[in-house]
């Protein structure tokens, strides 16, 4: 169950449980899943995924511009009027 459904049963803040459910993982009192149940019943990812990095958005930009043909080393167009 999420922290808001468990709270709400238990009048309690989600935070508040949030902080005991994280104290029993660490434990190893309760096992640590990787998806909970909302409080409609759907299943959620226990976490957000990672964003990725500064790092791994520069390198993409950076093969990115690797891949351009450079405009700069190109002969320039002549136009002839035929």
């Amino acid at each position: 169950m999420s922290n808001n459904a468990i709270a709400k049963d238990l009048g309690v803040d989600d935070k508040t449980v949030g902080s005991v459910r994280n104290d029993l993982i660490q434990r190893s009192e309760i096992p640590n899943g990787p998806s909970r149940t909302d409080s409609q019943g759907r299943r959620q990812p226990a976490s957000k995924p990672a964003r990725p990095t500064v790092s791994a958005v520069s390198m993409l930009q950076f093969n990115l511009e690797a891949q351009k043909p450079s405009l700069r080393n190109e002969e320039p167009r002549r136009f002839h009027r035929g």
